[in-house]
């Protein structure tokens, strides 16, 4: 038999359980200790989001292009909106930029509830009681009004503590009107014709979209492009 020291030299020492792991897979692996502990109500908030958020704003990671991670410049953001042909892509990026949301809160808005417009059901969704039904003085997207909710979900995704309005100025109101258009035709809807979703962004199936269909089918699709 081979001496400890010799036998893990020589067979042990490419063993993943033998490698020190990485700064960023032991933030990963307590965030997720975290997350469970939120989720299940052991602890108000995940407070381990930010830990890891900090870290990476301060030690980013280089691409293996050697480009590091950063936000784009207004320069190229609007770029990526002119040079983008598709209504629903065109208006996500413009509205991307102007209300400066993260990508999870671009996809909590509702096409009716967020615009202060009435859903085709009849239903309210859960999370804009504090939204235009509050304000009932407060103009509606299609009689003018400019306001955008973004309504308040519970758990550690809803990430926003403050304001929840924002505005849609006199360059994202036309890109929104062409894509709505293109709602209308696009989401998928049941027997009676009611719409079968009332989330904003639709993918090319008429459902709402998914926050893991935004990297491949948006973003890196047009971003390639140009």
């Amino acid at each position: 038999a081979l001496p400890t020291s010799r036998a893990t030299t020589e067979h042990c020492s490419g063993c993943a359980l033998f490698n020190r792991p990485s700064i960023r897979g032991r933030l990963h692996a307590i965030n997720k200790f975290y997350k469970y502990l939120a989720r299940v109500g052991a602890i108000p908030v995940n407070f381990m989001n930010d830990v890891v958020s900090e870290h990476y704003e301060e030690a980013p990671r280089e691409m293996e292009t050697g480009e590091k991670r950063r936000n784009p410049t207004v320069e190229e953001m609007v770029k990526l909106v002119n040079g983008t042909a598709h209504p629903a892509r065109r208006a996500f990026y413009a509205a991307s930029a102007k209300w400066w949301l993260r990508p999870n809160e671009m996809l909590m808005l509702d096409r009716y509830a967020s615009f202060g417009l009435p859903a085709p059901s009849g239903k309210m969704p859960v999370g804009f009681e504090d939204g235009f039904v509050a304000h009932p003085k407060l103009a509606s997207f299609s009689d003018g009004g400019d306001l955008l909710y973004l309504p308040k979900t519970k758990g550690a995704v809803d990430k926003r503590k403050g304001n929840r309005w924002n505005v849609t100025d006199s360059e994202l109101r036309p890109l929104l009107e062409q894509y709505f258009a293109w709602w209308e035709m696009t989401v998928k809807r049941d027997t009676q014709g009611l719409p079968v979703t009332t989330a904003v962004w639709l993918n090319e199936h008429g459902l709402a979209l998914r926050e893991a269909q935004l990297s491949p089918r948006y973003f890196t699709l047009d971003g390639e492009s140009l």
